[in-house]
């Protein structure tokens, strides 16, 4: 019961504080640019860093979302099975892809910290000097959460199915 309370808690956190990012990390995006469009209209100049920051805050926020949707398994898709409706026996099929998102988005969050750490030792920098690998460093971490929240959804319905049974 308490780890029940507990878990509610946590969950009502996470979620405030990546509907938070996701609204920072825009409305940077929007001001950032009003700012150079600004500048460029009636000042004939611009920040020489703002353009490649907007395009760092973009990813952040893609993937902030993409994060965000993992939470309830609200990803975009394309529901065949419930449109031809096999609502009733659907649990099998989504389970399977659920295990397959949870193995690409492995594969990718190691490809993707393979990436970071190449970054790494070559200290590659943007942004006049900032280093590359924190500001991409969101790519593995994303992916690895998006993972983590496929595996318990899948670990959730194999558990369902085991149950039930298929019939």
């Amino acid at each position: 019961m308490l780890t029940n309370k507990i878990k509610k808690k946590l969950q009502t956190f996470t979620k405030s504080i990546e509907d938070y990012v996701i609204v920072a990390l825009l409305g940077s995006v929007i001001v950032l640019s009003i700012t150079q469009i600004g500048m460029r209209l009636f000042f004939n100049s611009s920040l020489i860093w703002a353009d490649e920051l907007v395009k760092i805050l973009v990813l952040w926020i893609a993937l902030v979302a993409a994060v965000s949707a993992s939470r309830n398994d609200r990803h975009l898709k394309i529901d065949i099975l419930d449109k031809l409706g096999f609502k009733k026996n659907i649990i099998l099929p989504k389970t399977v892809v659920t295990i397959f998102v949870f193995i690409v988005c492995i594969l990718i969050t190691w490809h993707s910290f393979r990436y970071i750490k190449l970054i790494y030792d070559f200290e590659e920098s943007i942004l006049n000097g900032f280093p590359a690998w924190i500001a991409y460093s969101v790519v593995p971490v994303s992916f690895f959460i998006m993972a983590y929240r496929y595996l318990i959804i899948s670990i959730k319905n194999t558990i369902k199915i085991l149950k039930e049974g298929i019939n």
